[in-house]
């Protein structure tokens, strides 16, 4: 009888356990800014389901007009390819731009990655989007892990450097893959600026 009662109240104190696990990881992933990005819900572009949720997310503000974002793609798609568990997703915000001139952007460029376009600017503004080819790193928690440049390539509007020394988007995103504190959590972009249509 004695067994059986310690039996039950191990049962009971288990369940109790699993539960509070539960709470915890819901509370984890509802916290940050995927509850905001999942209420903005921009138009697909290539895909029907743009944005998975809870994942670490790069989002890359995009112009089919501006030379910077045409450059940068073949690096996008690179990276993209690199970092299998990380989302990329090309965010062509107001609107300036059809959906037909955005698909014949993807196709001309050949971009490999997710597009959205966000013709509200709701996304753009919840993640300070300011210029293209902006990219920010949302981390599955929803975090701004990174905000800025892809790399040092470009050093002002019309002037490249020939080298490219830090890759600061890539070691943004291996550093919030091994769970370690981001060296540089942000950088100044460079670009076209996103205009208020």
């Amino acid at each position: 009888m004695r067994n059986r009662i310690v039996f039950i109240i191990s049962i009971l104190f288990y369940i109790i356990f699993l539960n509070e696990v539960s709470a915890q990881r819901f509370h984890v992933q509802e916290t940050g800014l995927w509850p905001q990005v999942k209420i903005i819900n921009p138009t697909s572009v290539s895909t029907k389901q743009a944005i998975k949720n809870y994942k670490n997310t790069v989002f890359i503000f995009l112009s089919p007009e501006c030379p910077l974002s045409r450059n940068y793609i073949p690096e996008l798609n690179r990276l993209k390819n690199t970092y299998k568990n990380c989302e990329f997703i090309g965010v062509f915000p107001g609107k300036s731009y059809t959906l037909k001139d955005i698909k014949a952007f993807i196709k001309d460029y050949k971009v490999l990655f997710t597009t959205i376009l966000d013709d509200k600017k709701h996304l753009t503004q919840l993640l300070n989007g300011t210029v293209t080819p902006q990219v920010v790193l949302l981390s599955a928690k929803g975090n701004i892990a990174y905000s800025g440049l892809v790399d040092d390539k470009i050093i002002e509007l019309g002037q490249q450097r020939q080298m490219v020394s830090k890759h600061f988007l890539a070691d943004a995103i291996e550093e919030l893959e091994m769970n370690k504190k981001i060296t540089i959590s942000a950088t100044k972009p460079i670009g076209c600026y996103i205009n208020d249509l």
